[in-house]
């Protein structure tokens, strides 16, 4: 979206804002290779477990994970961090020293993918502490209530 931002701000002239082999490292490291290795990575429920424990479908068959208004939060936090993003940048760039301009167009760019970058980031971190600390919470639970035997 920053780019859709860079192109409003600077009168459309095709000029984008960051250069090519970012973006396509961007999309092979943030979009694909997520979903390919949880794709790759997951296991499957076998086919015993899913009729032993049906409640697993139930969140997808109420659409509670996906609708449209998960899918409107979704766009509207997009939306809001890639305005953030761009333009507290361009305001800390629009510094000027006399008649001297204190960044470039690169470096410019450079700070506006390392804020987008930082907060995906910090985005996921966020979600991985919660969910590991949840997971460790479930299994813990699991081993007090059942106690090992040999």
């Amino acid at each position: 979206m920053a780019q859709v931002w860079f192109a409003f701000h600077s009168g459309f002239t095709a000029q984008p804002l960051y250069e090519g082999w970012f973006l396509a490292l961007y999309n092979i490291f943030y979009t694909i290779y997520p979903v390919l290795s949880m794709g790759l990575l997951e296991q499957d429920v076998s086919a015993k477990k899913s009729l032993e424990f049906p409640e697993l479908y139930v969140i997808g068959q109420q659409d509670e994970l996906f609708n449209y208004r998960v899918f409107s939060i979704t766009l509207l936090h997009g939306v809001s961090t890639s305005l953030a993003s761009f333009y507290i940048t361009l305001w800390a760039f629009q510094d000027r020293v006399g008649s001297r301009a204190v960044g470039d167009y690169e470096s410019f760019a450079v700070t506006v993918a390392t804020s987008a970058l930082l907060s995906v980031l910090m985005e996921v971190s966020a979600g991985l502490s919660s969910s590991v600390l949840a997971l460790g919470q479930m299994f813990r639970d699991r081993s007090c209530a059942q106690p090992l035997t040999l």
